[in-house]
């Protein structure tokens, strides 16, 4: 497994149960709230179905953008901030390589200041999609803590990706922020320290909530998210 430096990530910010709510709305379903990392004219909708739920993007309200960055965080509506959390969500869909799944943790905003999250995401920049960053996030200002090369879970060959569907989750742990990623239908769950699978990097310690990621979507454009789950200790 190999890490990737910062200019990805600095190329990748340039290109880049309820009821379920209409397709035509920006307000996320009951039980469910939106926390905005980087904003932008274009919106973002969410339809629940089951334990899963379906993203999409938008027509701007204004001009529209050379590139598509918004950046949106889903998290369960009355949860209770925690340090220590695990995420997890089953990528079955996208419309576009381009589209950015993703998971996060320790989401709050401190004293009213700027929104701060922990944020796993599968990298789109220069479609190397194999690829998985960890963030950190001041507001719409972000520190890497790692990139890693996952092709030897989800590609073939270190350039194809296999096809959706992948399980990926996120762990804050202390001081520690760690992810597993493994293909649900041709292998069983790995375990937390298994090194072909997993990761783990030094991360911010505080509390907030969990909850899932989505990012570069045009209008029509969709992300497909199923088996959410979130545990806290």
């Amino acid at each position: 497994m190999r890490r990737l430096g910062p200019v990805l990530v600095a190329g990748l910010l340039l290109l880049t149960g309820a009821a379920s709510a209409p397709v035509g709305s920006a307000a996320p379903p009951a039980g469910f709230a939106w926390r905005v990392l980087t904003s932008g004219p274009e919106r973002f909708a969410v339809a629940t179905e089951g334990r899963g739920v379906t993203i999409t993007g938008l027509a701007p309200t204004g001009v529209v953008p050379p590139f598509w960055n918004r950046r949106q965080v889903l998290v369960p509506r009355g949860a209770r901030p925690a340090r220590d959390q695990t995420v997890c969500a089953t990528w079955v869909r996208e419309t576009n390589w381009s589209n950015q799944q993703g998971l996060a943790v320790r989401v709050s905003r401190p004293h009213g200041g700027p929104l701060r999250a922990l944020t796993l995401t599968k990298n789109v920049f220069g479609h190397a999609t194999w690829w998985i960053n960890l963030l950190s996030w001041r507001g719409q200002e972000f520190t890497t803590l790692g990139q890693f090369d996952m092709s030897g879970v989800v590609s073939q060959d270190g350039e194809r990706v296999r096809a959706f569907p992948w399980r990926i989750c996120l762990r804050a742990e202390g001081e520690r922020l760690g992810f597993k990623v493994w293909l649900p239908r041709r292998e069983p769950e790995p375990a937390w320290d298994d090194p072909g699978h997993t990761a783990w990097v030094s991360a911010p310690e505080r509390s907030g909530l969990a909850g899932w990621y989505a990012g570069h979507l045009a209008p029509g454009d969709q992300l497909r998210y199923a088996d959410l789950g979130v545990t806290a200790d």
